[in-house]
């Protein structure tokens, strides 16, 4: 049985609770219980029995200070990321620098027996065509099956940092994951600034997602870009979209 906690205001513990605690064991004494156990209960999930992992470490982890993977770390790092049974790993942006195009290109000599090597890169620009754009077109050139594509879902970050239109920036999502997958990739779509953008404007952010996936992103991916957002803010709004 997979059991999950679910934070939940109400105390009172009846109907799938009792359940789950009759399947796993009767609730600790009083003595034992935290301060936040009348906000925690086990609820009985019918949770899928395997969960995805995405690995980020070969670009994410090498934003680090004094962190610099060479060509062979990242090919090394693949391997043992694959060994381990990861289902996506993202290599790296292939439009952003040589060594990503160089990666690209050597791991296509390999067959890996778990992962997908995923492309990262960028909605295209806010005044270019799809097919124009360089960061776009250089996923396509990496020969991978799979791309992350990164679009902003904060109205703040499209108006003040894009400096765009709320509309074009949803144009840019639709296209960009429409352009990749109409020469056959997957798409991820990483929802940027996900939870700060759901906090000031919750309909504009689920807009971009719901963009994203009418444009035919097979996943979805909720992004707290500036890691300030509290656990019950994370559950709230993540269960707002699950509710869409």
């Amino acid at each position: 049985m997979v059991v999950r906690y679910v934070v939940d205001r109400d105390s009172s513990f009846k109907g799938p609770c009792m359940k789950a605690f009759k399947d796993v064991g009767e609730p600790p004494p009083l003595s034992r219980r935290g301060p936040l156990w009348g906000s925690v209960k086990l609820v009985a999930s019918e949770l899928p029995r395997e969960v995805e992992v995405y690995d980020t470490t070969l670009r994410d982890g090498a934003q680090g200070r004094e962190v610099s993977f060479s060509l062979q770390d990242k090919v090394s790092l693949t391997l043992k990321l694959d060994e381990f049974g990861v289902h996506y790993i993202e290599g790296g942006w292939p439009g952003s620098n040589p060594k990503d195009v160089e990666y690209f290109r050597v791991m296509g000599e390999y067959r890996l027996k778990h992962a997908k090597v995923v492309a990262f890169t960028s909605t295209r620009r806010k005044d270019l065509r799809p097919e124009e754009d360089p960061s776009l077109n250089a996923v396509l050139r990496s020969g991978v099956d799979v791309a992350t594509v990164f679009g902003n879902s904060s109205q703040f970050h499209v108006e003040n940092v894009i400096r765009t239109s709320l509309e074009n920036n949803l144009d840019m999502v639709y296209d960009s994951v429409t352009y990749l997958r109409e020469h056959g990739l997957k798409v991820i779509f990483d929802a940027e600034h996900f939870y700060d953008g759901f906090k000031a404007n919750p309909s504009y952010a689920l807009r971009v997602l719901k963009t994203a996936e009418e444009a035919g992103a097979f996943r979805i991916v909720l992004c707290d870009t500036n890691g300030g957002s509290l656990p019950f803010e994370v559950y709230e709004a993540t269960r707002r979209v699950k509710g869409e």
